[in-house]
């Protein structure tokens, strides 16, 4: 009997993740496994080369378009359940920020509205009946057959086989269907998540997993306190992003340093999460700040987040003939989720690594992956909150913060609430090696156990394959 490992991609960017030797190297310890990729870039010739061998298949599977509606408000009904009755279960421990500003409706550029009070009454009793999973989970048997039953997904999971899933999200039609799949079916399953708010603020888990696979102490906090997960189903397993960051930047020629200029990157967010102004003010500031105290021997690059050609025109006339910023766009493969354009996702990878392996500094607007990424890199990283608009006070941002000051995601990650403690901190991590790479140490113990790509395969064959 053969057994398939069903891995779901359905965001571009959890490639980084789960299509990686941690992973895709369990075939070499059970020779009748099959892998099989659930994406809707199943049939992009670009994406199959990237990752294909003998041992993998792909079935295309896309969202359907049309739900009638009763069932489309019955699915939406269970997606509030299970996000808003998280929150409410953990209002007074981890989860007050959450459920402090639901009433507010992020707008881009502060550009934020508020709820009506029957509307907010509305959402505190979804979260007040959410609170306990039985309700959504009821819902999802109620409609699974209407909503989520399909000819494609039928076959992969009927048949003798064993089906084992492993996913890596904990949102979005893809993932819901597929452990409604596996809950029906009864198959094993098992989370590896791609980002950290996979476990700590997306709602309830979306499947009784057999095996919770943590990246670090953080998230290992968070399947306990948050999701209840008994230790036995707890694998300390690491990150299987960061194995297969060190395996790319194998395999990249690395360029002497001894004549390279140090530099500082900027990484933007979008603008729902963080006004374009503050984040121009700042970028402004810290390229006036460069130039001053380090006579301009110290690049520059800004990397802004925009959804839209508008927003990249503004940013490009802003900065139009700013000698003192390098713009320089994301990449697909690191900011996708829905779009692939069919490019190489390793070289974008190697690219968007090696800006950040070249940088001395990394400050964000706010929180973005890119801070995590290069903390691992061996980079100093700040998380900037000034905000001159006044947009992330009256979004109460002040809840994220511990008794010390400290970000609750990530305590031991510098944060700059002006533009003076900003030229401050950069400063010291421009002229401190030490500091700095202490900072990046400080950030990476939270989020990493550092198991080496080949233990990781092993932890994971011995808990689910065996």
């Amino acid at each position: 009997m053969t057994t398939k490992l069903v891995l779901s991609i359905p965001y571009i960017r959890v490639s980084r993740a789960l299509l990686s030797a941690p992973l895709l190297g369990l075939h070499k310890l059970k020779h009748d496994l099959e892998i099989v990729v659930v994406s809707p870039f199943s049939d992009n010739d670009a994406f199959r080369s990237q990752h294909g061998c003998e041992d993998v298949s792909f079935v295309k599977y896309e969202a359907p378009t049309v739900v009638d509606r009763p069932y489309r408000y019955l699915y939406s009904l269970a997606e509030q359940l299970r996000m808003l009755g998280y929150y409410y279960e953990l209002r007074n421990s981890g989860m007050k920020y959450y459920w402090q500003t639901l009433g507010i409706v992020y707008g881009p550029n502060g550009d934020d509205r508020k709820l009506t009070s029957i509307q907010l009454l509305a959402k505190r009793l979804i979260g007040f009946f959410g609170s306990s999973t039985g309700l959504w989970r009821s819902i999802d048997k109620l409609i699974g057959s209407r909503v989520y039953e399909n000819d494609i997904i039928d076959e992969l999971f009927d048949g003798d086989d064993e089906v084992i899933l492993i996913q890596a999200s904990s949102w979005g039609f893809q993932d819901k269907m597929l452990a409604w799949y596996s809950s029906q079916k009864k198959c094993k399953s098992a989370l590896v998540p791609y980002t950290t708010d996979q476990l700590w603020v997306n709602g309830y888990l979306l499947n009784n997993y057999d095996l919770v696979c943590v990246q670090g102490p953080f998230e290992d906090l968070c399947a306990r306190k948050y999701h209840q997960v008994p230790d036995k189903k707890i694998l300390r397993l690491g990150s299987t992003w960061f194995r297969n960051v060190d395996e790319i930047l194998d395999r990249i020629p690395q360029a002497s340093d001894l004549l390279a200029r140090r530099k500082v990157v900027y990484a933007g967010v979008a603008i729902d999460y963080f006004p374009r102004q503050s984040e121009f003010e700042a970028v402004d500031f810290i390229a006036d700040c460069l130039l001053k105290q380090f006579n301009g021997d110290v690049d520059l690059i800004y990397r802004p987040f925009a959804t839209s050609h508008e927003e990249q025109s503004e940013i490009v006339s802003h900065y139009e003939g700013h000698s003192g910023v390098i713009l320089q766009w994301p990449e697909q493969a690191c900011a996708g989720l829905e779009e692939y354009s069919g490019s190489s996702i390793e070289m974008e990878l190697a690219s968007y690594l090696t800006t950040l392996a070249q940088a001395d500094v990394l400050i964000m607007s706010h929180t973005t992956s890119l801070g995590w990424d290069a903390a691992y890199l061996d980079c100093g990283v700040i998380a900037n909150f000034f905000d001159g608009t006044g947009t992330l006070d009256q979004r109460m941002a002040e809840l994220r913060f511990l008794a010390d000051g400290k970000l609750d995601c990530a305590p031991g990650m510098e944060i700059a609430r002006s533009l003076e403690e900003l030229a401050s901190q950069l400063t010291r991590m421009l002229v401190d090696d030490l500091y700095r790479s202490d900072s990046a140490a400080n950030i990476v113990k939270d989020w990493d156990y550092s198991t080496s790509s080949d233990d990781m395969t092993k932890q994971i064959f011995e808990h689910l394959l065996c």
